[in-house]
């Protein structure tokens, strides 16, 4: 995916080939992002189909360079509850 503007990816400088081998469900399973069926299961997201997967695992490791701005943070969603930092 593109990166933005002032966004790194905090894996930069990693092979991508170091990603664990994928697995393959013996079920096809209907991702809950865009409800496509799969049975190709991510390392780390397990309910989502490898495409969703892949953006969101992205976007999780997706950092921005806030030095001389103000940030407001407000809660992040942890599992069923939420936590503000």
């Amino acid at each position: 995916p593109p990166h933005a503007a002032g966004l790194h990816d905090a894996h930069n400088g990693q092979n991508a080939a170091a990603a664990p081998e994928p697995t393959h469900s013996p079920e096809l399973r209907h991702c809950y992002v865009c409800k496509q069926k799969f049975t190709q299961l991510h390392h780390f997201y397990d309910q989502m189909c490898p495409a969703c997967a892949e953006l969101n695992y992205f976007k999780r490791t997706e950092t921005a360079d806030l030095r001389g701005r103000v940030a407001l943070l407000t809660g992040g969603r942890v599992k069923i509850g939420y936590q503000a930092g």
